[in-house]
């Protein structure tokens, strides 16, 4: 049954709604998102007969990390990875533009690179995007999106915490 409604999706949507799932496997145990590389490889498998098990195996992680910490005082900010740039851009874009899934993609490779630059994180950053370009999501973004302008944004993001960045609005 689920599986009809999501069938009435436009696949944009679908992929919206994707987004989360993937950073569900990415903030789990790397369990989950070596599993969703394998079962979805094409932006037509997002509607198929396996997603309402990776369904629910995201919700799952969602609820651990909510029951772990139900007053947001340290894990569960996990839940926001990718959040603050993606909320930026989502403004940026005035709420039209771009949906909420679409701006956390580039929210989590933006926080991806970040991570790699400032923290040494080893993240096969290539073939993550490759595969975000095969489930249709883009991975650039548009040139009339500056540095600036997002970061500004994201200054004002609800669940920012900039005390500890490094980042520098000269970069």
């Amino acid at each position: 049954m689920i599986l009809l409604f999501f069938k009435t999706l436009p696949e944009r949507e679908m992929r919206s709604g994707f987004a989360e799932l993937i950073k569900h496997g990415l903030i789990s145990d790397g369990g989950l998102f070596d599993l969703l590389r394998e079962n979805f490889s094409k932006q037509a498998a997002l509607s198929g007969e396996a997603l309402p098990e990776f369904l629910a195996k995201g919700i799952k992680v969602k609820a651990d990390i909510v029951a772990q910490d139900e007053t947001e005082q340290g894990v569960r900010a996990f839940l926001n990875f990718g959040h603050t740039f993606g909320h930026a851009l989502e403004a940026f874009g005035g709420f039209k533009r771009f949906l909420h899934g679409e701006a956390i993609i580039f929210g989590m490779i933006y926080a991806l690179i970040l991570s790699e630059r400032e923290m040494g994180l080893k993240f096969d950053l290539a073939s993550f995007s490759a595969w975000l370009s095969d489930l249709g999501y883009e991975t650039t973004l548009p040139d009339d999106v500056t540095f600036e302008e997002i970061y500004s944004r994201m200054l004002h993001d609800k669940k920012n915490d900039f005390r500890r960045s490094k980042i520098r609005s000269s970069q």
